[in-house]
């Protein structure tokens, strides 16, 4: 209690790229790029809302922006790793995008509709690791797709599809 009065202090390692990118805003932020991003790299497709707060019941953490996008009559369960959250939120994608895929997945099935894949954009140099793991998945269980955004120039650099690459 400060003054009497109940308060919140938070100590955040500044050093740590990650910690500096958790804010909501800065998550937000992404989010409205990433839409574009999509929107440019894939005319075809319509991005059917954003979320970016915590999912506490999927343990689908905030760093994420994640939603489903609809290309040529299919759905994608899409997430994304923001390029300044760092190397280990880009590792840890694809394990909250599996996750992201079966809770979109299940909400789909109540509706009788069906998503395709998992769509995961990432940045572009930590595109290697996920690949080389998605070589590891069941690709008759559903397909995946790897977008590279180019942090440097802000945009979506190359699309992977992961059974062409792998």
């Amino acid at each position: 209690r400060f003054g009497g009065r109940k308060a919140q202090l938070r100590l955040i390692d500044l050093k740590r790229q990650s910690a500096r990118f958790e804010s909501r805003q800065n998550v937000q932020q992404f989010a409205k790029t990433l839409q574009n991003l999509l929107a440019r790299a894939l005319p075809e497709a319509r991005v059917e809302g954003l979320h970016t707060g915590a999912d506490l019941e999927r343990s689908l953490s905030p760093i994420y922006p994640r939603g489903v996008l609809r290309e040529n009559g299919r759905r994608w369960a899409v997430l994304a790793s923001p390029p300044a959250a760092g190397a280990a939120a880009a590792d840890g994608a694809l394990a909250f995008g599996l996750i992201w895929l079966d809770a979109v997945r299940r909400e789909a099935g109540r509706r009788r509709q069906a998503i395709a894949g998992l769509m995961l954009c990432l940045p572009h140099a930590h595109v290697g690791v996920t690949a080389a793991r998605l070589s590891c998945l069941d690709r008759e269980a559903a397909a995946f797709r790897l977008l590279a955004i180019d942090d440097v120039e802000m945009r979506i650099s190359h699309v992977v599809r992961a059974e062409e690459h792998l």
